[in-house]
């Protein structure tokens, strides 16, 4: 099947899924907005920055739409990202669910854009979960145009999830602002601490890499985040 009829077929899914949407009574069930800040030192450019704001709403326990925005510096290039980003649930009180992303990544300074259309499965329980779809990118640098298909992959474990406190590590090669190639993954140590009804204090530990040879894991970077969500 070529990519562009894979974007077709799935994007007739999640319209479809949506349709389904407008028979039923529509509530907000869950609606969250964050803010963060995220310092990353790399062997390429040293010193990166970046200020995000995301939102999110849950409609009917099932439905999730999600956006956000980032501004921030790469070297001496400004950098710039955005997603928009939908899923619902596949089956009832399984989590099991389908998603479909778009995500933007900008370097102005090097006139390079990219454009990915992402979907993908994933199952969330309470211990651990796992994600895995595509990502179609398509990538413009000094007027040259890319175009690539990569294996997207997602997998986590929570030592820690109560209602107060969640700790989990990660591994994986995207989240929601930036989808890397399939060996250039990440691990890292997150945790979300609730501070009262409404807010809770983020944190993420990230180790970088930039790819495997012969089995070795070659270091690219590390990058720490902090941050605050509202919800209500």
């Amino acid at each position: 099947m070529k990519p562009v009829s894979i974007v077709i077929f799935f994007i007739a899914i999640f319209v479809l899924s949506l349709q389904n949407l407008y028979s039923l009574d529509i509530s907000i069930t869950d609606k969250e907005l964050g803010f963060g800040s995220r310092g990353e030192y790399n062997r390429t450019f040293n010193y990166s920055q970046d200020h995000a704001v995301l939102g999110s709403m849950e409609l009917n326990n099932r439905y999730v739409l999600k956006t956000g925005f980032s501004l921030g510096k790469t070297g001496d290039s400004a950098d710039i990202k955005a997603f928009g980003s939908g899923h619902f649930s596949l089956f009832a009180g399984i989590p099991l669910n389908f998603h479909l992303a778009y995500v933007y990544n900008g370097l102005p300074g090097f006139q390079m854009h990219s454009h990915s259309i992402q979907p993908y499965f994933s199952y969330a329980g309470r211990w651990a979960g796992i994600a895995l779809g595509i990502n179609l990118r398509n990538t413009s640098f000094f007027g040259d145009n890319i175009f690539e298909s990569i294996l997207s992959f997602s997998s986590h474990f929570n030592f820690v999830n109560n209602e107060k406190i969640l700790v989990s590590i990660k591994c994986a090669n995207f989240n929601d602002f930036y989808i890397r190639n399939f060996g250039s993954f990440f691990i890292n140590l997150n945790g979300v601490m609730k501070l009262n009804s409404h807010w809770s204090l983020v944190t993420e530990l990230e180790l970088l890499q930039s790819g495997i040879e012969a089995g070795v894991i070659n270091f690219y970077g590390m990058a720490f985040m902090g941050g605050l969500k509202y919800r209500w």
